[in-house]
């Protein structure tokens, strides 16, 4: 989920279902209309919908490929 602020309901989320142990690519894209001149915070929100782990850039909680995995939040700001 992508959340903005202190906003209780998020700006976009998705869905993945997978099996125990699989590896899934994801891409979350949202545009949005800068309507502040404020300062605002985007945050991520991932896991597990239950009790378990849940890793970020590896599997079953240790890194793969030596940590090589790349995951970032890419935000810019377009003038018009």
């Amino acid at each position: 989920m992508l959340l903005q602020d202190a906003t209780v309901n998020c700006l976009a989320a998705f869905y993945v279902q997978t099996a125990s142990g699989d590896v899934e690519y994801l891409r979350l894209n949202h545009e949005i209309l800068a309507t502040t001149l404020s300062a605002t915070t985007f945050k991520i929100n991932a896991g597990n919908g239950s009790a378990g782990t849940t890793t970020i850039n590896g599997e079953a909680g240790s890194r793969t490929l030596g940590g090589k995995f790349n995951s970032y939040m890419l935000v810019r700001e377009i003038m018009a």
